[in-house]
């Protein structure tokens, strides 16, 4: 048994014209979106590496709180964080 989302109706001689061309707006969304996450990635080394450094410093900062803890645990569970209020 195969389900999926149905976006169109198109005739059976169109099918393979019509998926190629969806395919290729992907692709082409796809490359502009790894450009866009690699651009940073190009700069300067140093610069970057110190980026990394400040952002490891931060996240470290933050697990000392036990709200923020929580709030990663459930994160990475794929739940809701359970909160208390003080």
């Amino acid at each position: 048994m195969v389900t999926g989302l149905v976006s169109a109706i198109v005739p059976s001689y169109r099918l393979l014209e019509r998926a190629r061309a969806k395919a290729s707006a992907r692709m082409t969304k796809l490359a502009q979106m790894l450009t866009r996450v690699r651009s940073p990635l190009k700069g300067d080394r140093q610069s970057l590496r110190e980026r990394m450094r400040k952002e490891a410093r931060l996240f470290q900062e933050t697990q000392r709180f036990c709200e923020a803890q929580e709030a990663f645990v459930a994160f990475f569970e794929k739940r809701m964080a359970i909160l208390r209020s003080i």
